[in-house]
């Protein structure tokens, strides 16, 4: 199986020049810009949602929050999202395992298949943690900014497919 190695941060000089993928913030107060992303002209990448409000401009959505009335709320957004976004190309929902339950009770029944980038943080690569409910495993998020020792996190891309429709190189 391959697999390639994405980066994000909210400081995007930390992320090493010579990345294979990066994940740049669209909104919210850590938004890349336009100079951010081009920094990286050999990866490709994936933009990511942090509000909410982008469906038509990110193919992820973040779900994460200083609190879990911050993640219920993006939880509450998740099916609305994901169905305006797939009119784009397939959506993609960034959850950690412990909000994973409630994000496949959300999306229950959907018609539309959906990627899943899981936030494990601690070091693990957890493959067996399938999204289900039509959810596939696009990428885990395995290592934070204090095993790396960047102001960064980095994460394993799995499907080849999704790295591909987001313009990594094989």
């Amino acid at each position: 199986m391959n697999s390639w190695l994405g980066w994000d941060s909210t400081t995007p000089n930390q992320i090493p020049y010579a990345a294979q993928f990066v994940f740049p913030y669209f909104n919210g107060d850590y938004a890349w810009a336009d100079k951010e992303v081009s920094a990286f002209p050999h990866s490709g990448h994936a933009w990511v949602d942090v509000i909410g409000d982008a469906p038509d401009a990110c193919s992820i959505l973040q779900i994460d929050g200083a609190d879990q009335a911050a993640i219920n709320a993006m939880l509450a957004k998740a099916r609305n999202w994901l169905e305006a976004r797939n009119k784009h190309g397939p959506g993609t929902m960034y959850v950690n395992r412990a909000n994973l339950p409630a994000l496949q009770a959300k999306l229950d029944g959907l018609e539309d298949d959906y990627w899943v980038w899981l936030a494990t943080l601690d070091g693990t690569v957890c493959y067996s943690a399938v999204p289900g409910n039509g959810g596939k495993l696009a990428a885990v998020q395995g290592w934070g900014a204090d095993q790396i020792g960047l102001h960064a996190d980095l994460s394993v891309i799995l499907d080849q497919g999704w790295y591909t429709m987001h313009g990594g190189v094989l």
